[in-house]
């Protein structure tokens, strides 16, 4: 099963299990049911189609009944453009200024110069539509458009698209995030308040030489940036388990209580920013299909044709001594987020297993996934596995069972291959993250791999770097400390 079950037809009986939760910009609001499936996506053409049986790759489709009763044919989704600006403008506002500008140059034309008046509109019309289109195009929008019950909607967003440092040269810098487990609580001696949880962001600076390796200075001291909240589940709580870039902004979730945060001010305090990082709450994600009490265990995101994606470890939930009793099948769903905050769950249980076969760990075996990545320019899905094992789960060994190998994937999960990384096989050390080096044209993967002994509370990560296509290392295994990260991202180039 992919997230794109089939080619969207009106009169074909929309297939495959979802679920939809919409939210606001905050906190998710009240749930709604979805039938959805999507294209690949493709930034080739700027207006919808007029014929919505012929979707081209790069649309998606989606009837979604919201809260009031309302039920919506989402049609289209595309997006354009370089950096930096983010105003929200209606398509018709963008219409009617140029309509009403170009008639107010016309008629100080016709005042000034007595011309032909047909002739002075047409040219200034196609003149103000030129600079106008150069404007929307340089700056980057985000078109939407779906057909409603009563019309027709257009949303223009113009968006920041600064997370995109593919053609930057360097040196960028990245932050990690940690997850502290039963650490994170913070205790009454270290502050005045009660029912606080804490996590550390450090960020770093990731500089290229000249012999294409690669340097790594450290931008903050000792385990980083505190970040706190009062938010928790079952007494823990602030367990980030990755870091993604998405809709400008740097997001981290919470393994234990399904919530999404974001890191504001993720530069505070370098670069010359005032002001220092903190978390506030941006999506709540509850486990399975959406109608669980328990929050979603997130271990994994990344940023496919304009949409968050956000998946758990992709192992069954089972019990921790018998890892044959299966307890529930929660973790195989994973969550993808529009740019209007939507929230779908999508069953993505045949495409672990499909992974999961592809390298001998079928149940009773298994493969646990906290680092996974889209290539736009692979159309491929790369799993980085934190845990590789042909036997069932168990509880304490699990903790020796790191791997040092990646899978690939295509998009339809039929395509299924093994790249051997020249690094050796430590297997107290497993992938918990991985992001994509800028300028490296999505051929180099920074990742973490972290050592985790809980008993004993002994922790480390280390960072490094490879080739996807040989396999080769170019930066080896370089601690960053020890704690347990568990995200990395690039937040922007250094000055």
């Amino acid at each position: 099963m992919t997230d794109r079950p089939f080619r969207f037809n009106r009169r074909a009986s929309l297939r495959g299990r979802s679920q939809t939760l919409g939210s606001s910009d905050h906190l998710t609001g009240n749930g709604i049911n979805s039938r959805s499936s999507s294209r690949n996506s493709s930034y080739q053409n700027f207006f919808p189609p007029e014929d919505m049986n012929d979707l081209e790759a790069g649309r998606s489709s989606s009837f979604i009944q919201n809260g009031n009763g309302t039920e919506y044919e989402q049609t289209y989704s595309s997006k354009f453009g370089l950096k930096r600006f983010q105003p929200k403008l209606g398509f018709l506002w963008c219409w009617l200024f140029l309509r009403r500008t170009s008639s107010a140059l016309s008629n100080w034309s016709v005042f000034v110069f007595l011309r032909n008046v047909r002739v002075i509109r047409i040219a200034i019309a196609t003149l103000a539509c030129l600079v106008g289109f150069l404007f929307i195009f340089s700056f980057g929008i985000q078109l939407e458009f779906r057909k409603e019950k009563n019309g027709v909607y257009f949303q223009l967003e113009w968006r920041d698209l600064n997370e995109n440092l593919e053609d930057s040269l360097g040196p960028w810098i990245f932050g990690v995030v940690a997850d502290l487990d039963k650490n994170s609580r913070v205790s009454k001696t270290e502050s005045n308040q009660t029912d606080v949880w804490k996590s550390y962001f450090k960020r770093g600076k990731l500089t290229r030489m000249e012999e294409s390796s690669y340097v790594v200075d450290w931008l903050d001291r000792a385990e980083g940036v505190e970040i706190l909240t009062k938010i928790s589940e079952d007494g823990r709580g602030m367990e980030l388990s990755d870091l993604c870039r998405f809709q400008n902004r740097t997001l981290a979730p919470d393994d234990r209580t399904g919530i999404i945060y974001e890191i504001v001010n993720p530069l505070g305090g370098i670069n010359g920013i005032t002001g220092a990082p903190y978390a506030a709450t941006r999506y709540v994600l509850p486990d399975g299909n959406g109608n669980e009490v328990k929050g979603f265990k997130g271990e994994w995101m990344t940023v496919k044709d304009g949409f968050l994606y956000v998946g758990s470890h992709g192992r069954e939930r089972t019990d921790a001594k018998n890892g044959t009793h299966i307890e529930s099948y929660n973790p195989m769903w994973i969550k993808r987020i529009d740019s209007r905050g939507n929230i779908e769950h999508i069953d993505w249980s045949e495409n672990y297993n499909a992974v999961r076969k592809a390298v001998g760990a079928s149940f009773p075996g298994y493969l646990e996934n906290e680092a996974v990545l889209w290539s736009s320019r692979r159309r491929s899905w790369i799993f980085l596995p934190r845990r590789w094992s042909l036997e069932p789960y168990d509880d304490e060994k699990n903790e020796f069972r790191g791997w040092n190998k990646v899978i690939v994937c295509d998009e339809s999960f039929s395509n299924i291959r093994m790249v051997n990384l020249d690094m050796e096989l430590e297997e107290e050390k497993g992938f918990s993250s991985a992001r994509f080096v800028p300028g490296s044209k999505e051929t180099l993967i920074c990742a973490l791999r972290t050592i985790e002994h809980e008993e004993k509370k002994a922790y480390a990560t280390y960072m490094t770097i490879f080739s996807i296509e040989s396999g080769n290392v170019v930066l080896p295994d370089t601690l960053i400390g020890n704690q347990k990260y568990e995200g990395i991202e690039f937040l922007a180039e250094s000055l």
